[in-house]
């Protein structure tokens, strides 16, 4: 009955958090019923292990993953692919020279994930009468091992682009998998990615757009310090002059990196 109970909370933890997320971003979640089962029936199965440490562990992957899953998605408006795993061993004083910089962003992340756990801790904390079975622990390591092992033997790509109905921390586990599976024995062992993701352009039937798009980059420099966002010195006149054109418009944003070698090439592979 413990084990029923303490699987109870944890599933409600993780289902309602992640669709409370959902819905601060005014969006449903699309992660069909079948894998709300899946997600019961594997908690309760890990609810069984006797090893405390790896039933908390096991029992509060997701819910934890699913946290940098949100907080990603509200720094860069899209979840977590495998080359972004890749870009954050490569570009870490990148990442939190920006990270720093946006920390009010993680706010609703925090706010949701934080008390599901520790009341998940808490709760197996009271369920002192769980059953137990010593030796459960090595199924929730085969979890672990398995989709990035399969992806490294027959170069699966489940994985590469996080799906829509899926659970947020199983795409960074998925996502995980593939970087693990797949782009880091080729960045190590060297050689290209022949599975890399190329999309599939549907050219429109509408009349094609008749006019001048014109895209300037600014070098190293911060919204900060544009008198165009009236910093105080006169950085930018000439786009201080176009202010009172209604057609010119501009607003703040948050880049991908804050140094050039990221930022650009974010900017030009958004997708």
């Amino acid at each position: 009955m413990h084990n029923l109970i303490l699987t109870l909370i944890v599933f409600a933890t993780t289902s309602l958090t992640e669709i409370a997320f959902f819905l601060t971003q005014n969006k449903w979640s699309s992660v069909p019923t079948k894998n709300f089962i899946s997600l019961f029936v594997v908690l309760y199965l890990f609810s069984f292990i006797q090893q405390k440490a790896w039933r908390i562990m096991a029992m509060n992957m997701l819910i934890i993953l699913s946290f940098f899953q949100m907080m990603h998605i509200q720094f860069f408006g899209m979840p977590v692919y495998p080359n972004a795993i890749y870009l954050f061993f490569t570009e870490t004083s990148e990442l939190f020279d920006t990270l720093f910089e946006s920390l009010y962003l993680f706010t609703i992340p925090l706010l949701l994930i934080v008390p599901g756990v520790l009341l998940n801790i808490w709760s197996d904390k009271k369920a002192i009468k769980l059953k137990k079975t010593r030796y459960l622990y090595f199924l929730f390591i085969f979890y672990l091992l398995y989709n990035p092992t399969r992806t490294y033997k027959t170069g699966n790509t489940w994985g590469r682009q996080p799906s829509t109905q899926e659970f947020l921390g199983t795409n960074i586990y998925l996502s995980f998998s593939y970087f693990m599976g797949k782009i880091l024995p080729h960045k190590v062992l060297g050689g290209t990615n022949k599975n890399s993701f190329k999309p599939k352009v549907k050219l429109s039937k509408k009349k094609p757009f008749q006019g001048n798009i014109i895209l300037v980059l600014g070098e190293s420099l911060s919204a900060n310090h544009l008198s165009l966002f009236n910093y105080k010195r006169i950085t930018t006149p000439f786009l201080d002059s176009l202010k009172s054109d209604s057609n010119f418009i501009f607003r703040r944003a948050i880049s991908s990196g804050v140094s050039t070698d990221i930022a650009v090439a974010m900017f030009m592979n958004i997708t």
